[in-house]
């Protein structure tokens, strides 16, 4: 029941801030501890907070990288050298000359151009990875911060329980006292009361392991503060939920982008893997200036243009790496395929589990 009730109680979080209000009345302890905080707060601290959501940035950003180093190799190299030297032997011998080289690689079996695609696809996954812990992050949090809402909630019930008991209690004695009930029925609401107070000490510890689990989402569990929720438990019994397309929803979820682009990312490796059963073209250029002296007069200039083309006869090791890299996509295409089945089961169900959720509170 606790279940069900949270996977709908999520679907408000996750779209709108609540109104803040008063949790209600607390135990003295708790609200001399406590530190109040909205879920706007909380969606806010754990953005820029939270260690997950920073590590899959900065995996984000290398992807980013690699995809431009890709992007940089087809730019032609180009240097520049420049030297000066003397030497004692038998005689002072000078030398001067600098330089400049440029190379362009024309044709390599396509192998940068898959490349380019292949860190493309591997960025595209790095995104859809960079979603799901976001998307993660986000479903946590949520789940932690209701914990608080519930437990606080829980603790004001029992308090109230507890207080109804004691006055009960007090009530009975009164008549054990006068001689109109009997012993049993004292113990009895005795023996109620103190199971109330015992119920409520562990709804107040609740509130603190909910706290630092929120604590912990939210980058700071080792401040170990009681932290009180600004929002109650929105009323969803009126709220409308209407059946989706789950073949299209699927295909928006971060596991199956991610899984897509993981077998994109493949098959260019593949086709990368057979490029050293092409030729190779590459275009070089250099010009350089020297002297025997120390002076910029009457250099020595020379330059040299070349095409080289070169093709690989026989190596075992290329048919090895070839038919590994096919391996692997094949991996990748029965890992899509697997995913997709497994995201679309995992929709159905829980949309009915949501539905359930929806009809049990309306019951």
């Amino acid at each position: 029941m606790k279940k069900l009730f949270l996977f709908t109680a999520l679907f408000f979080f996750a779209n709108q801030i609540l109104s803040a209000q008063e949790a209600g009345s607390k135990t003295a302890s708790v609200k001399n501890a406590a530190e109040n905080i909205t879920w706007a707060e909380a969606r806010e601290i754990v953005l820029r907070e939270n260690p997950n959501i920073k590590t899959a940035f900065l995996t984000l950003q290398n992807a980013e990288l690699a995809y431009k180093r890709a992007l940089g190799e087809l730019a032609p190299d180009i240097s520049f050298s420049a030297s000066a030297g003397e030497s004692l032997n038998g005689e002072v011998s000078k030398s001067l000359s600098y330089g400049a080289n440029a190379s362009l690689s024309i044709f390599s079996g396509f192998s940068n151009v898959n490349t380019i695609k292949q860190r493309k696809a591997e960025l595209e996954n790095a995104k859809a990875k960079y979603k799901r812990i976001v998307s993660d992050t986000a479903y946590n949090l949520s789940a932690a911060y209701i914990n608080l809402i519930w437990g606080y909630e829980t603790a004001d019930l029992l308090e109230k329980i507890k207080n109804r008991r004691t006055e009960n209690k007090e009530m009975i004695k009164l008549r054990y006292n006068s001689g109109n009930v009997d012993l049993g029925s004292l113990k009895r609401v005795e023996a109620d009361v103190a199971m109330s107070e015992l119920n409520l000490r562990k709804a107040q510890r609740y509130i603190e392991t909910a706290s630092i689990a929120l604590l912990e989402i939210l980058g700071s569990a080792e401040e170990e503060k009681i932290l009180k929720p600004g929002e109650k438990f929105p009323d969803y019994r009126n709220r409308r939920f209407y059946k989706p397309n789950f073949s299209k929803q699927v295909e928006e979820i971060p596991e199956y982008i991610s899984a897509y682009f993981e077998n994109e990312a493949a098959q260019y490796s593949y086709k990368n893997a057979k490029s050293v059963l092409y030729p190779s073209v590459n275009f070089s250029a250099s010009i350089s200036n020297s002297n025997n002296d120390w002076a910029f007069d009457n250099m020595q200039t020379r330059t040299n243009l070349s095409l080289n083309i070169s093709y690989p006869l026989l190596r075992f090791s290329n048919f090895i790496d070839i038919k590994s890299a096919y391996n692997r996509m094949e991996q990748a295409q029965n890992n899509l395929k697997a995913v997709k089945n497994s995201l679309f089961a995992e929709s159905v169900s829980n949309f009915h589990s949501l539905f359930d959720a929806k009809e049990t509170l309306e019951a």
